[in-house]
């Protein structure tokens, strides 16, 4: 196992970036923190995204190997902190955050051959991530973390607290890889549903579409299968006209839709049988009618 030589602890953050990027870990700018903790980058950030947050306008996704890049990012902002975006440098990041989670992940078993930073809380455990295991951030807040895929702070970043990143066991040139049982539970976290995902999509309440809705009510005494339904070669009932404008027939079909079947309306003077289908009318057809009904109709006592 060959150790390569890491930079001076009191480098400049450029100095510190350049060497992880000719690693071939991507890296990006983050927040800063100030000698009483607040945030230093002047975005008045808070908690615990102090000395943790992007500088950058897509955050993690615009880390990269990029020298001009780089130095154009820390030329910038000189006491940036470092973040290594974890995905595509290809590692996989084991970070117990209390003595309890420090005590199980080495029963477990840690491997020989990682490499080791000291954080602001505890630990993280640097390992190449195998081939099968898959992209995930396994969370405990408090706890540990286990994780495949986000960004994780880098020496010689400053902690809000104080506490300066530094490493306990350098990166050597290749990494071991990452432990079995660390694999597994990536594994099951990523095959185990969201939360939230069976309550969203059963509260979830498809809307009627226009594409759900009958064109037409079926005609009074007859059945789907029956004479109305063969259209226009059937003798009964009232079928479209075919010299019908398109958008008569979208208006009928919505009222259709809307108030049912609509049988028509005759004067008193000349009563006419009701037609067996009633083709339905829209309101502005009823409205005329209703003009022509009261014009021949005398006059009512005042």
């Amino acid at each position: 196992m060959t150790t390569v030589a890491l930079p001076p602890p009191d480098a400049p953050r450029l100095v510190w970036a350049l060497w992880y990027a000719r690693r071939g870990w991507p890296v990006l700018p983050l927040c800063w923190p100030t000698e009483d903790g607040r945030c230093g980058c002047g975005r008045n950030h808070r908690d615990r995204d102090i000395g943790k947050a992007p500088l950058t306008e897509h955050g993690v996704h615009d880390a990269t190997t990029d020298e001009v890049i780089v130095r154009t990012w820390w030329g910038r902002w000189p006491a940036a902190n470092i973040g290594i975006h974890i995905e595509p440098a290809r590692l996989l990041i084991i970070g117990p955050d209390c003595s309890e989670a420090e005590r199980e992940y080495w029963r477990l078993g840690l491997p020989l051959g990682c490499a080791i930073v000291q954080t602001g809380q505890g630990r993280h455990y640097y390992y190449a991530r195998p081939p099968d295991c898959p992209t995930y951030r396994l969370c405990r807040s408090g706890y540990g973390d286990i994780l495949t895929t986000g960004y994780v702070v880098a020496p010689p970043s400053r902690h809000r607290s104080g506490a300066t990143y530094r490493w306990l066991a350098a990166p050597p040139e290749t990494l071991a890889e990452a432990p079995a049982w660390a694999v597994q539970r990536l594994t099951e976290a990523a095959r185990r549903p969201t939360p939230g995902s069976r309550c969203r999509s059963a509260g979830r309440r498809s809307r009627p579409s226009s594409r759900r809705r009958s064109p037409l009510p079926p005609c009074h005494g007859s059945s789907p299968s029956g004479p109305a339904a063969s259209g226009p070669s059937s003798s009964t009932g009232s079928a479209p006209s075919s010299s019908s404008s398109p958008r008569t027939h979208s208006s009928a079909r919505s009222a259709a839709w809307r108030t049912g079947p609509t049988r028509p309306r005759s004067s008193p003077g000349s009563r006419s049988p009701p037609s067996s289908c009633a083709a339905p009318r829209t309101r502005s057809s009823r409205r005329r009618r209703r003009r022509r009904w009261r014009a021949r109709s005398p006059t009512r006592a005042s």
